[in-house]
């Protein structure tokens, strides 16, 4: 009854609204799923294929013009239609182990299409476009946002209404192409965006070299299952014909005791003999002859450094015989950098900070003094981190003997108002307190409570105090959606070295929603960042360690990587080496 219901409205759509309407393609997405359901794979495949090539275009087409608010109510109509054709794909390649290649590649494709899409859309584009002095792209730009406009009014009208229009759909785009040619000889920004669309698992594969992989996980929920999660891997290699499948089936159990056996294990500094066999064991027996992995996590995956897992049989860490590169999506392999630290930068460096700004905690009162308990913390007050004051001097130092124009900022000057107040800096370091809530207090606006960038961020000077009480025009408490507005855009390197300062709201295919996305949105090419409590001196150690690599002229990760292993032979536990990971291109 079902299929004859979705066959009629689809026969329906197409009449009277034509092929090109939302509302047929979402029809064809009803036809499929009946079939899904009944495992009727080849018949589902016809229907859903073509949804997700409309859908692709949109997002193609569309998104970049429409504003975040838009695009994030874009996002949540189609999401449905990807998870389900997500897991579709995985079901079939499955039952048809001789077409599995050609169904991979595809899904492949509309990962790298739709992962991580409202992190990488940004108004940035768009904001600094109509705030430049060139009136002449101004202008464009403005046409070019019309022009769209125009061809999402022709998409959703009726086949009776499109008569009204002077162009049919295909003049309209040509119309929108030839703008956007003209925007991209103007604009740098526009272009980068343009170039950065229509990526394949081809062009993935063309940028590996000889034992290298990319990765991409995906969480996915079964559509015709309650309750089931589970977790896919499309491997792609340097010579295979087509991506590769590694499945973890038991998703909510790695989400739960899994996860939690592993974080508890850090905690308590006893050896993990399990994690290594349910998280990345899976994976590694589709890595033969590979050395480094470019790696894009979905799910409970971003909260667990591979790294720092032990093969208990091996007597070996994965970062022993690994290197690990994360990445937000594996498009970003497209973009490939390897600066050096060699060249004369600037830096800018946060640490030491006074929370109190000068006042002992004694003396401050409840109504003069912020809870320590809101942050996270167990005791009456946020704890000084004097370690930060060791690092970020070790680092500037570093820096400042290879002429790099350092700036510290410290002590009552570690401010938000003076980390709103830079200007891209090559290297921006900041040692202090992070911090990510998983439930806030409902008195809270209800902005933030639905928010999640409003639940993490660091702590700066006055973070202690009342803003009331410190007159101050800023709080001290630097969330991650203020972040998302520094100014980064030519910032190589952001260090968030504090307490779990990658952790955030996990939302499958979006990443970490908390300091990371923030960061990057704002700019910055690579994050550095914890995922766990860390100890104030072996940070304090690694960081020297990281940048003494990275002025010696060592790509950044390789730096970084060698640093761990070293802080890992004075500390064998993870806890101490194991909590950062090194997010970007």
């Amino acid at each position: 009854k079902a299929e004859a219901l979705w066959q009629q409205s689809l026969n329906l759509r197409k009449k009277i609204l034509g092929e090109q309407h939302p509302d047929y393609a979402y029809s064809l997405f009803g036809v499929a799923g009946v079939y899904h359901a009944q495992h009727r794979f080849n018949e589902a495949r016809k229907y859903y294929e073509p949804v997700v090539e409309y859908y692709l275009k949109q997002i193609k087409e569309l998104f970049p013009s429409l504003s975040e608010k838009e695009k994030g109510a874009f996002y949540a109509r189609i999401k449905p239609i990807f998870d389900s054709y997500q897991d579709f794909c995985i079901e079939y390649s499955i039952a048809f182990a001789d077409q599995r290649g050609d169904v991979l590649k595809k899904l492949y494709n509309s990962q790298l299409a739709t992962k991580a899409i409202l992190f990488n859309a940004s108004n940035k584009v768009r904001s600094r476009i109509l705030t430049s002095s060139d009136t002449s792209l101004k202008k464009l730009y403005t046409q070019w946002i019309a022009s769209k406009e125009e061809i999402v009014r022709y998409i959703r009208s009726s086949q009776e209404e499109r008569v009204h229009f002077s162009s049919d759909l295909g003049t309209l785009e040509q119309h929108a192409n030839d703008l956007e040619k003209k925007i991209s000889s103007l604009s740098e920004d526009f272009r980068a965006q343009s170039e950065n669309e229509n990526l394949t698992w081809e062009e993935v594969q063309r940028n590996l070299q000889e034992k290298e992989a990319a990765v991409e996980i995906l969480r996915i929920k079964k559509r015709y299952v309650k309750d089931s999660i589970y977790y896919a891997g499309l491997i792609v290699k340097k010579n295979e014909a087509a991506p590769e499948i590694v499945i973890w089936p038991l998703g909510k159990q790695l989400e739960g005791r899994r996860f939690k056996y592993h974080r508890n294990t850090i905690k308590f500094h006893f050896t993990d003999t399990l994690s290594y066999r349910y998280f990345w064991q899976p994976l590694q027996a589709n890595l033969t002859n590979v050395l480094t992995i470019f790696l894009s996590c979905d799910g409970v995956f971003n909260k667990v450094n591979f790294n720092s897992l032990f093969s208990s049989k091996q007597k070996r860490w994965v970062i022993d015989d690994f290197t690990i590169r994360q990445l937000s999506s594996t498009r970003e392999l497209l973009k490939k950098s390897q600066k050096n630290i060699n060249s004369q930068g600037s830096a800018s460096l946060f640490g030491n900070v006074d929370f109190n700004l000068g006042e002992p905690d004694q003396i401050m009162t409840s109504s003069t003094k912020r809870s320590a308990h809101s942050f996270g913390f167990e005791g009456e007050s946020i704890p000084a981190l004097p370690g930060t004051e060791v690092e970020i001097k070790g680092i500037g130092s570093i820096l400042t003997s290879n002429q790099w124009a350092v700036q510290t900022f410290d002590q009552k000057n570690a401010t938000e108002e003076a980390v709103k107040k830079i200007k891209s800096p090559n290297i921006f370091h900041i040692a202090t307190h992070g911090f990510f809530l998983s439930d806030i207090d409902f008195n809270e606006n209800e902005e933030a409570i639905n928010n999640p960038l409003f639940r993490s961020g660091v702590l700066l000077a006055g973070a202690a105090i009342e803003r009331s009480v410190s007159k101050r025009e800023e709080d001290g408490v630097l969330t991650a959606y203020e972040a998302m507005n520094l100014d980064l855009d030519k910032t190589d390197l952001v260090v968030l070295s504090a307490c779990e300062t990658g952790l955030g709201e996990v939302r499958n295919g979006e990443g970490v929603y908390g300091l990371q996305r923030s960061f990057m949105v704002a700019g910055a090419r690579n994050v550095l960042m914890s995922l766990w409590q860390v100890d104030d001196k072996a940070t304090q150690e690694l960081m020297n360690a990281f940048y003494s690599y990275w002025v010696e002229g060592k790509e950044k990760h390789q730096a970084f990587r060698e640093a761990q292993l070293k802080i890992k032979e004075q500390y064998p536990s993870p806890y101490f080496w194991g909590a950062f990971v090194l997010v970007g291109n």
